[in-house]
């Protein structure tokens, strides 16, 4: 399915570079995690995603499966993020996150 936008991933390729199952992966579209590009091909339509859709699935991943988050708050992070976002606010790491503020001020750190 790549032909039809080289910048775009199908759902399948997603899934695979993801990790998640299919099924979450339109349950999380439905939330509105992300918003793939629909392309009607005839009689079937395809979900395209960026990548900054699949940025934001492994971002809300992260906080689901490793931090412990619902989806809900992790929804509510991804917001949060976007908006502190240009103020250099937080970062994501490989291990998990990580809020710069802290770190800087030494507030919540042990």
């Amino acid at each position: 399915m790549k032909y039809l936008d080289d910048n775009r991933l199908g759902a399948t390729e997603v899934v695979k570079k993801t990790k998640i199952s299919p099924e979450r992966l339109r349950y999380w579209d439905r939330a509105g995690v992300a918003k793939p590009k629909c392309i009607q091909c005839g009689t079937r339509k395809f979900r395209r995603y960026s990548q900054n859709d699949i940025q934001k699935i492994i971002f809300i991943k992260t906080l689901v499966d490793v931090e412990g988050y619902s989806l809900g708050g992790a929804i509510k992070k991804l917001k949060q993020y976007n908006q502190t976002n240009e103020q250099g606010a937080f970062v994501t790491k490989k291990e998990g996150l990580c809020d710069k503020r802290h770190e800087s001020t030494g507030f919540g750190t042990a």
